[in-house]
């Protein structure tokens, strides 16, 4: 056998052990994060549409609680399966991506956002009209945010609801949509502290929902 064989028969081989390994690995994820997102919400039905193999899910919840009555949420993995793409997605700092839409029964008015300085830098998470309202940098555990907002009264209430998380590494936004009724979170799954982490932030938004923020 000559030295292209070899070389394309472990390419090949190669490629194989990559895509099994990821394959799993996006399995587990995905189904670990899920799990734990229904430990923490204790949701009444739920509803999960597969959006693309190893891709992600879709997924709603209804909620029975005195703050929320459904969350819509999304959950995304890298491509772990391919060899090629999934340096690439690396190096431009895409991450795996848990979003969750929590819909609330009553929420004051006003629009805020904290999104985590490098994911907001990188394009990954934009922010609409962020140019038209103040901003400012806030330093939480090991990450540094962004703060945009219209006014006073959201800016307090984003600040004191990240105040009273321990700063966690799962945590890449937080948007308030007191006009539209929903709070939006997003997370990085597949750290250890990801169910803690969701489980207090859910805790301190429903303390805070319940007093109409």
């Amino acid at each position: 056998m000559s030295l292209l064989a070899y070389l394309i028969f472990g390419l090949a081989a190669a490629m194989m052990l990559g895509w099994r390994r990821g394959v799993r690995t996006n399995q587990q994820l995905l189904l670990e994060t899920c799990a734990a997102t229904e430990r923490v919400f204790q949701p009444t039905d739920t509803s999960y549409t597969n959006i693309g193999g190893l891709v992600g899910y879709n997924f709603a919840y209804q909620l029975d609680s005195a703050a929320f009555h459904r969350l819509d949420g999304t959950i995304t993995t890298l491509p772990r399966q391919s060899l090629l793409y999934y340096p690439i997605a690396r190096f431009m700092g895409r991450e795996d991506n848990l979003i969750l839409t929590l819909f609330c029964y009553s929420l004051a008015p006003g629009e805020g956002h904290i999104v985590e300085e490098r994911q907001f830098g990188r394009g990954w998470i934009p922010i609409d009209d962020d140019t038209s309202m103040r901003s400012e940098t806030v330093e939480h555990g090991e990450l540094r945010f962004l703060l945009f907002s219209y006014n006073p009264l959201v800016r307090s209430l984003l600040l004191s609801i990240l105040a009273r998380l321990s700063g966690g590494p799962s945590l890449r936004y937080i948007g308030y949509y007191g006009s539209n009724g929903y709070i939006s979170l997003r997370f990085c799954p597949g750290s250890a502290e990801l169910e803690t982490q969701i489980n207090e932030l859910h805790g301190v938004l429903a303390d805070c929902v319940a007093s109409r923020l």
